[in-house]
């Protein structure tokens, strides 16, 4: 944590970007979880019928 600190203290559009990054990266993620459920719940409604 305190590197991060150090970081934006040194160069703010450097930890923007880096804060940015991040924040891409795991909302990436949650995106690909949310569509394999879907996909998963699909599957599983059609093997139902």
């Amino acid at each position: 944590m305190k590197n991060l600190i150090d970081l934006f203290e040194k160069d703010k559009d450097t930890f923007k970007e880096h804060v940015v990054n991040k924040l891409y990266d795991i909302a990436k993620n949650n995106i690909e979880e949310k569509k394999k459920d879907i996909g998963n719940s699909i599957i599983k409604k059609k093997g139902k019928d």
